[in-house]
């Protein structure tokens, strides 16, 4: 999954600037992540709080936070990353560097880049052999999925979106109008925002897909469905809904959306996690 902090919290390091939050209680969370059955909290003084089956918490400070299946990672300010969890495949087999400024979790394996290299650890999915050739100088947003990594560029003025892996679109086929994107996993293989603000999501079959038109600034994909946060703070979801995953509260002004298995969590302006459908983790935002 995600993340790219900017202060409304991806990871710019992938943490974006331009979310003002409006915390009026303790704890203040700056960023939300999930995955199947997972759920953590970037708290607004660095500590991580995750919601599972085993229930976590990492005094930090952190900078931006990923989480996949069992694993969740995390930059210190210092750009180095720290991981935790039930890694299977050496998933925590962190490098020593520091100077990274985004970090991602996918299925068996975890990346982070700087504006120099891209490293990956673990059992990656899919090989690097194809990822871009392009300087890492560049690089604005990491996010890997379910055998899926995908980047935006800035080259030279614009942003450019490759993916290697999975389906959807590829290194092969570059999507130069793509500011933000979502690695996803089995119904959606990747999602991205457009530069005028319009969603499009890429099926697991490679060439059908789905398009929304709108004012969206921050997606999510996920296992089975994808969901969107609009300029007005509105949440709108594509894909599966058996279980009430496009029911987002109303009158709550999210700023950024996380995606599980048959739920979806928003995090709002006012830094609360607010999660609806089936399948929650206990606990969460608490």
């Amino acid at each position: 999954t995600d993340t790219d902090t900017d202060t409304d919290t991806d990871t710019d390091t992938d943490t974006d600037t331009d979310v003002t939050f409006s915390c009026g209680q303790t704890p203040c969370y700056t960023e939300v992540v999930a995955c199947a059955e997972r759920v953590c909290g970037l708290e607004q003084g660095g500590r991580v709080d995750c919601w599972a089956e085993l229930p976590s918490t990492q005094p930090g400070p952190y900078n931006t936070v990923d989480t996949y299946d069992d694993t969740t990672c995390a930059l210190t300010p210092s750009g180095k990353v720290e991981c935790w969890g039930f890694a299977q495949s050496g998933e925590d087999n962190t490098p020593a560097d520091s100077g990274f400024g985004h970090v991602t979790v996918g299925w068996k394996s975890a990346c982070a880049a700087n504006s120099s290299e891209l490293l990956c650890w673990g059992d990656p999915e899919p090989s690097l052999s194809g990822w871009p050739s392009f300087d890492m100088a560049g690089v604005q947003q990491l996010d890997a999925g379910l055998s899926v990594l995908c980047g935006v560029f800035d080259t030279t003025g614009s942003t450019e979106a490759r993916c290697i892996g999975g389906a959807g679109w590829n290194s092969s086929v570059p999507r130069t109008d793509i500011t933000q994107v979502s690695a996803g996993a089995y119904s959606f293989a990747n999602c991205g925002i457009r530069s005028n603000g319009d969603l499009d999501c890429w099926e697991a079959n490679g060439s059908s897909h789905t398009y929304m038109a709108g004012d969206f600034v921050h997606v999510h994909a996920g296992d089975q469905h994808a969901c969107a946060v609009d300029s007005s703070g509105d949440v709108h979801c594509v894909g599966a809904n058996l279980h009430g995953e496009d029911q987002a509260p109303s009158g709550v002004d999210f700023v950024k959306v996380a995606v599980g298995y048959q739920f979806t969590c928003g995090l709002s302006s006012s830094g609360t996690i607010q999660c609806w459908g089936d399948s929650v983790p206990a606990g969460w935002g608490q």
